[in-house]
């Protein structure tokens, strides 16, 4: 049962593989082929079936035919380990982080290219594995690629050993490794810094790349991760610490930026640039969804248990958070086209309420009050373009 479920992890997978990169009539006759194999399959499977229900009992004859799932699956994993180890390394990530993707289209689906990302923790070949719809060879160190027990998997998933001070030698031969893959169009993924931050801060860019794509025609993509930093396998700033998995570092919302192409012959400087100006366009949509006033004050009010009381009455904090709320649900039509709202409100629970109300709403607010001037107020909405006043 175990082996014919996740079967589909498999199938379904290959099928939308298939429809993404093949087009046209071509995408047909594979179909047509591939459904031919699997009901071919089917058939002779029946047959077999039929044939063995004479030699043995319905429950040995299931054992058998589980027991024979379970080898073409070990021998499957063992060939082609890359979906298995990326179907965990998916599921290991949904479960670590929580994912803003950008830019998924900018990856070419056929042809080589060298991706080039900053590198925040231990953990983004999880990040890189997620973000990107593509197999993607990682540049590793040689010495971890070598050890006994590991190694056979790693030139199963086509990791490009490199030596961590080699000579002029290992980095032709690297090199040269990096260019074989891309020319057969694969996608390299390199961390062009060498090293994970400590400082949260994008270190400089190695000029490696430029020697990779010397002899190239193929696109460098630039990849930024954001808001890393305090996530498991990553360093905060200030501390020498690598931070391990807590509650609170786990199922933080980390930003993967994927940008435009850039051309073979573009210098490192100029790669790390355009990463830069990608994570200022990371914080600046950061800035956009982080928590408004109004959701602060529903989260406060709705967590926190103390008294509002003024001269004519007092409520507890649930009560006068229902009391904005609905105020808040009868105002949503009348004020949903209007931003600004000037108020004139005496003050106490009243006025908070309105005040609060609005908050939830996201509504900017000007206050006004009853010692100022007609003069004054009649200024102070010219200056803040509010559209409704609101008073009693």
């Amino acid at each position: 049962f175990g082996a014919s479920f996740f079967s589909g992890l498999y199938k379904v997978p290959l099928n939308g593989w298939i429809q993404q990169r093949v087009e046209g009539r071509k995408l047909g006759k594979i179909l047509a082929l591939l459904n031919m194999a699997i009901y071919s399959g089917v058939l002779i499977s029946a047959l077999v079936f039929q044939g063995l229900s004479f030699l043995l009992s319905p429950t040995h004859l299931l054992i058998v035919i589980a027991g024979l799932a379970w080898v073409i699956t070990l021998i499957t994993w063992a060939n082609i380990p890359e979906f298995l180890i990326r179907y965990m390394a998916v599921v290991f990530g949904k479960l670590v982080f929580r994912f803003k993707i950008r830019g998924a289209e900018n990856i070419p689906l056929n042809s080589g290219a060298l991706i080039v990302a900053n590198h925040c923790s231990y953990l983004d070949f999880i990040l890189m594995v997620v973000a990107v719809p593509r197999r993607v060879r990682f540049v590793m160190l040689k010495d971890v690629y070598d050890k006994r027990g590991i190694n056979w998997i790693l030139k199963k998933l086509n990791m490009i050993p490199i030596r961590a001070r080699g000579g002029g030698n290992d980095h032709d031969e690297f090199n040269e490794l990096v260019r074989t893959q891309i020319r057969e169009g694969h996608v390299v993924c390199i961390f062009a810094e060498g090293t994970v931050t400590r400082t949260g801060q994008l270190l400089e860019f190695k000029k490696g790349i430029e020697h990779i794509m010397q002899e190239l025609d193929a696109p460098i993509i630039p990849i930024h991760f954001g808001h890393v930093i305090g996530t498991p396998m990553s360093f905060e700033v200030g501390r020498s610490k690598m931070t391990f998995p807590t509650p609170s570092s786990l199922r933080k919302l980390v930003s993967i930026s994927i940008g435009k192409a850039l051309p073979s012959n573009s210098k490192a400087f100029t790669v790390r640039q355009r990463i830069k100006e990608m994570e200022a366009e990371s914080f600046a949509d950061s800035v956009e969804e982080t928590e408004t006033v109004g959701k602060y004050l529903f989260r406060s009010l709705r967590h926190n248990r103390f008294w509002i009381t003024d001269a004519y009455e007092s409520v507890t904090s649930a009560e006068f958070c229902l009391r904005a709320l609905a105020i808040a649900g009868k105002l949503a039509r009348p004020l949903s086209k209007v931003q600004t709202i000037a108020i004139l409100l005496p003050k106490g629970i009243e006025g908070m309420s309105m005040a609060t109300a609005l908050q939830f709403m996201g509504k900017t607010i000007v206050f006004l009050d009853r010692s100022q001037t007609v003069e004054e107020r009649h200024h102070i909405l010219q200056r803040s373009k509010a559209k409704v006043l609101i008073t009693t």
